[in-house]
């Protein structure tokens, strides 16, 4: 008969960094790599000195207790796709990388999500409409302010409430078009809202392009009823978009100042990791910031 190689199963043993237990792993059979059953074992040892007149007692008392149960391990994997843009063809029909970052649907299902920056609303809310509408989609539009004061629960609740009235499903991604604080807003409800769904980011300003669209935090200030003081990105979550879209043509609606301050954010980036992109920045930084970062013609 043919033999049958058995292997044996590692054992992991560490020490509780609480309790100083020895704590024995061993992964369980049917998922080795996620649960492991443990023993932990704590020895507690205590002395007490008695002395006498004619002598010096001293008792040592060894306690040791175990105790069982198992630890479960999962990795939450973290992939999504920063995808660019043709400059400024975004909300170019002919361009279907916006419809086609709002996922796979049934055939006939013609309406989608999206939360809306209430200045970009100003400048592209018809474009935005117009691209969906020459595709056979209907698109319902959640509008929010998009500053610094605007970042409370508030607004997390009225995108809550939007995405009730649409009957989002689970897996239906939504549209975040704003700057960074309308990402980081609508970043909260998507986390939220139903344990979590798919969201696509769209970056509007320099800042949030080199920042806020392409890491995993979302958050909203913090306004407590006991201190009477707000809390900046108190209250949040890691909660990573399932796309991003960056189109460099939203920075040209940018006044100077504030394309300073996401030139600010790659100055800090070339700083800590790059010296090549400082030495861009030094060269060609004042012409990016005159040019709204358009090519010169």
């Amino acid at each position: 008969g043919s033999s049958k190689e058995s292997e044996e199963v590692a054992q992991v043993v560490e020490k509780c960094p609480v309790s100083g237990a020895k704590v024995v792993l061993t992964p369980v059979e049917r998922a080795p790599k996620n649960v492991f059953a443990f023993t932990k074992t704590h020895s507690l040892q205590k002395s007490e000195v008695v002395k006498t007149s004619s002598a010096t007692v001293t008792t040592t008392t060894k306690v040791v207790s175990s105790s069982r149960g198992w630890r479960n391990i999962f990795s939450l994997p973290i992939s999504y796709d920063v995808n660019m843009v043709a400059h400024g063809t975004l909300f170019d029909s002919v361009n279907s990388q916006l419809l086609d970052a709002t996922g796979v649907h049934p055939e006939g299902y013609n309406t989608r999500f999206a939360v809306v920056d209430t200045e970009v609303e100003a400048l592209y809310g018809e474009k935005i409409r117009s691209y969906f509408e020459q595709k056979g989609i209907d698109l319902t539009v959640c509008v929010i302010n998009g500053g610094e004061a605007d970042k409370r629960s508030e607004a997390v609740d009225k995108i809550l409430d939007d995405l009730c009235a649409y009957k989002l499903r689970r897996r239906e991604p939504f549209l975040a078009i704003g700057g960074g604080c309308v990402l980081d807003i609508a970043g909260m409800a998507a986390c939220l809202y139903r344990r979590g769904v798919p969201f696509v980011r769209v970056p509007t300003t320099l800042l949030a392009i080199v920042d806020a669209s392409v890491g995993v935090k979302n958050g909203i200030d913090y306004c407590c009823a006991v201190t009477d003081e707000t809390y900046k990105n108190r209250v949040g979550s890691f909660y990573a978009p399932s796309a991003c879209l960056l189109d460099p043509a939203f920075i040209a609606s940018q006044d100077a100042r504030n394309i300073s301050n996401g030139f600010g954010e790659i100055l800090k980036l070339a700083l800590v990791r790059s010296s090549d992109l400082f030495d861009l920045l030094e060269s060609h930084g004042k012409t990016l910031i005159d040019t709204r970062f358009e090519d010169e013609a």
